[in-house]
């Protein structure tokens, strides 16, 4: 697989002119998108409001106000958001929307009104409604996407209280909402949510197979359900290239380095110990107490895929579709 270098770029918009962060921002939140969560956030407010908080229906410039301080206030972070409209140095004392407004668009904003019986429990991802597949259908229409990919994953930030949230302690966001998302170089292409034990796509696709080489008969084995997600995101790439994606050790196995092969798209990544089909001869060298001297790589083929052990600092175990130029250095 002779994969030819391509760098991603911006695709479908006008470059000569200047994109002012605004700019960029309406090309994702157009005003039909604004008028969507308008409409819900009207309808949800009307049924719930009180007497002692009468709402005033919301239009689509409103709502940009009210995005434009929710950006600030992520910027600025310190002081606290009450005291953010403080008539002498509130940085959000000029904005033309007041500190009992926005707070009361807080309190009523919905992306999708799910009506008076919303059911309990439901994903995060469904109460954002058709805005959610909008803004990724946009993602995709404005990028020409480059060749050498990954796929990792999104920490959104929530402290609310969520059965639906999740916890890694090691990320610079530790507790939020949780997406697998398909990235060139910073841009995130795709994407697909999660939850414990769920995700977006998974009751909703088969389970993808792959044919075990040398096998006659042919015999087929399934990808687990964390492999399949990337294997549903690759899908949202144009059909007529070859594309390099770099994966960390939460996906990869010999299973999907060859379900990727065959489709055209190289692997590269490191795996754990406990990979499918890793060689038993580099776990033994991963277990013996004493290091190989920095650098040194060891490698088999397993199943038309090239796993190796490389000493860094520690071993490092991975898989790499593009077998052949690594047997340069064994």
């Amino acid at each position: 697989m002779d994969i030819p270098l391509k760098t991603g770029c911006p695709k479908n918009i006008d470059q000569s002119i200047h994109w002012n962060p605004l700019r960029i921002f309406l090309l994702f939140f157009s005003f039909p998108v604004l008028q969507i969560i308008c409409n819900s956030t009207n309808s949800f407010a009307f049924r719930n409001h009180t007497a002692k908080d009468p709402w005033k229906t919301i239009h689509p410039i409103e709502l940009l106000h009210y995005f434009g301080c929710l950006i600030l206030i992520g910027l600025f972070r310190q002081p606290p958001r009450k005291y953010a409209w403080n008539a002498q140095n509130g940085y959000l004392r000029n904005t033309p929307i007041s500190k009992n407004r926005f707070e009361q668009i807080t309190k009523y904003l919905h992306f999708r009104d799910r009506g008076p019986n919303a059911v309990v429990g439901e994903s995060w991802w469904l109460k954002l409604g058709d805005v959610l597949p909008i803004l990724r259908q946009k993602c995709q229409e404005y990028w020409d996407i480059g060749s050498h990919l990954t796929v990792d994953e999104i920490m959104i930030s929530f402290n609310g209280r969520s059965i639906q949230k999740i916890t890694i302690p090691a990320k610079p966001i530790p507790v939020g909402l949780k997406l697998q998302a398909l990235g060139d170089k910073g841009y995130i292409y795709s994407w697909e949510a999660t939850r414990p034990k769920l995700a977006e796509f998974q009751q909703d696709t088969a389970k993808f197979s792959v044919i075990i080489p040398e096998t006659t008969p042919p015999v087929y084995t399934f990808l687990t359900a964390t492999q399949s997600m990337v294997a549903r995101l690759v899908k949202s790439l144009p059909k007529d290239r070859q594309f390099h994606l770099y994966l960390d050790n939460l996906f990869v196995c010999w299973r999907l380095s060859q379900y990727l092969k065959l489709r055209d798209i190289a692997l590269t990544g490191t795996c754990r110990k406990g990979a499918c089909g890793y060689p038993p001869r580099l776990l033994a060298l991963k277990s013996v107490p004493t290091s190989l001297n920095w650098g040194a790589l060891q490698g088999s083929i397993v199943k038309g895929v090239f796993a190796w052990l490389w000493q860094d600092n520690n071993l490092v175990m991975g898989m790499f579709s593009l077998f052949f130029i690594f047997l340069l250095y064994i």
